[in-house]
């Protein structure tokens, strides 16, 4: 991750905390099913009621967790996706939610976050990408099983567009708001390479996670899949998860999806992997290395 990456996403960090602290900020999930206590009542309140150790055990469980803060480009707006597990559902369900900077405001929410995408079982922070006009966000979801990108207006109309049959990994809005993404293998040919490996039988070796079952142990995108040790040390991906991605041009409304070009393909790589420091640039005594954020492989959990 570059450092300017890293400082905008400490001082987002710290907006995010100074608005929730702020006095009239409303509770992030206030208009979610399931919130039953007003957002100022304080457990074993009056208010409340009494927190039984269930009670409380349960709160616990149930805490958001806040990631993808983002600033329009008009410096009027923030967006932010809020997660949260659910004892009763036995699932988990995030959604995204506007506020106006500099206004004594309670957040509203604006679209379904989708299921979280899990990573060697931690849950993936998902990022938006703002429209040129600051009036629209971009971002990707797993709904229906399918991780797809989406776009939501302030106003809070929500639809899909893409819809790849593999599961988009990154995504990056180039000029003119073309968007590229990133796409591995397709669901039906993971699944179909999960059934020929288990009619043909499972061959042991330094791949095979031997600590779990052998076909369909894991969870990957809501559903359970094979899984794998491939690429780097100890990441747990899916079947022909080496396989090397692509990345796709699309203009939603405009054209239909194509391959990018080589051009293409390097801007995207630029916005979704930052700078690169190659060894002709490489300072006296620094190697060079490639600056990467976080992404999202096939995600495991």
């Amino acid at each position: 991750m570059s450092v300017t990456r890293a400082r905008r996403r400490r001082l987002a960090a710290v907006v995010l905390l100074a608005f929730f602290a702020a006095p009239g900020a409303a509770a992030p999930w206030s208009e979610a099913p399931g919130s039953e206590a007003p957002a100022s009542a304080a457990p074993g309140s009056a208010e409340s009621g009494s927190a039984s150790p269930e009670r409380s055990l349960e709160m616990l469980v149930e805490i958001t967790d806040f990631t993808g803060l983002s600033i329009s480009p008009d410096g009027r707006y923030g967006v932010y996706r809020a997660e949260r597990a659910s004892v009763e559902d036995n699932d988990y369900s995030s959604a995204w939610f506007v506020f106006r900077l500099g206004k004594d405001e309670p957040p509203r929410r604006i679209a379904d976050g989708g299921a979280p995408l899990f990573s060697a079982g931690w849950a993936l922070g998902e990022w938006p990408r703002w429209s040129s006009d600051a009036r629209s966000i971009y971002f990707r979801a797993l709904i229906n099983g399918e991780a797809q990108i989406w776009r939501a207006t302030l106003a809070g109309e929500a639809r899909r567009v893409t819809d790849d049959p593999a599961d988009i990994q990154a995504f990056a809005l180039l000029a003119g708001e073309v968007l590229a993404y990133e796409t591995g293998p397709a669901r039906a040919e993971i699944r179909r390479a999960e059934i020929e490996e288990y009619d043909a039988g499972v061959r042991i070796d330094e791949t095979v996670p031997v600590g779990q079952g052998l076909f369909r142990s894991g969870l990957v995108h809501g559903r359970l899949a094979t899984q794998r040790y491939l690429g780097d040390w100890m990441n747990v991906t899916t079947l022909l998860g080496d396989r090397a991605s692509s990345v796709t041009i699309h203009k939603p409304g405009k054209e239909e999806p194509r391959a990018a070009n080589k051009n293409e393909e390097a801007a995207f790589r630029r916005l979704v992997d930052g700078p690169t420091l190659s060894e002709e640039d490489a300072a006296p005594g620094r190697s060079a290395s490639a600056s990467s954020p976080s992404r999202s492989p096939t995600s495991a959990r």
